[in-house]
């Protein structure tokens, strides 16, 4: 019988300045840093619904490596190695590894939506881009908008 995992409360923010604290955002191959990323890679996704996009800027890796990343705790949660190199970040952040099929349906569909903007209002979107190091004004876009505080 599968044990169930009291999770308790815990923010983003605390996820992220964990990920800063432990250097989980360096570029190494090794195992004792992915899993521990990987793990709060599929916290960041499914619980709080953080974007691809966005988990990657964090990160500062490629969305491709964290679409493959978001999923990789699920498939390895009965990992010996998996289960070492989490130990400390389960504890602190305890949490079920979501299967990927189950959530994929909580997704809203997406919409085009054309805007028209002045040379201003597009020179700004521009330095947003470059500052987040997108390739196209639209992710941009998206990323303010969600990042946006309730007004």
């Amino acid at each position: 019988m599968e044990k169930e995992i009291l999770e308790e409360e815990f923010t983003e923010q605390e996820l992220v300045d964990y990920i800063k604290d432990e250097r989980l955002d360096r570029k190494l191959r090794k195992r004792e840093i992915i899993d521990p990323r990987n793990y709060i890679i599929n916290i960041l996704y499914y619980k709080f619904k953080w974007s691809e996009m966005r988990i990657s800027i964090v990160l500062d890796k490629n969305r491709s490596s964290i679409c493959v990343a978001k999923n990789s705790a699920f498939f390895l949660a009965a990992d010996p190695a998996f289960l070492r190199n989490t130990n400390e970040v389960r504890q602190k952040f305890p949490w079920t590894p979501q299967e990927p099929d189950k959530l994929a349906q909580t997704f809203k569909k997406r919409r085009s939506l054309v805007v028209f903007l002045d040379e201003e209002e597009v020179k700004k979107v521009e330095v947003v881009r470059k500052q987040l190091g997108v390739r196209n004004m639209g992710t941009a876009i998206k990323y303010l908008i969600k990042n946006l505080e309730e007004y």
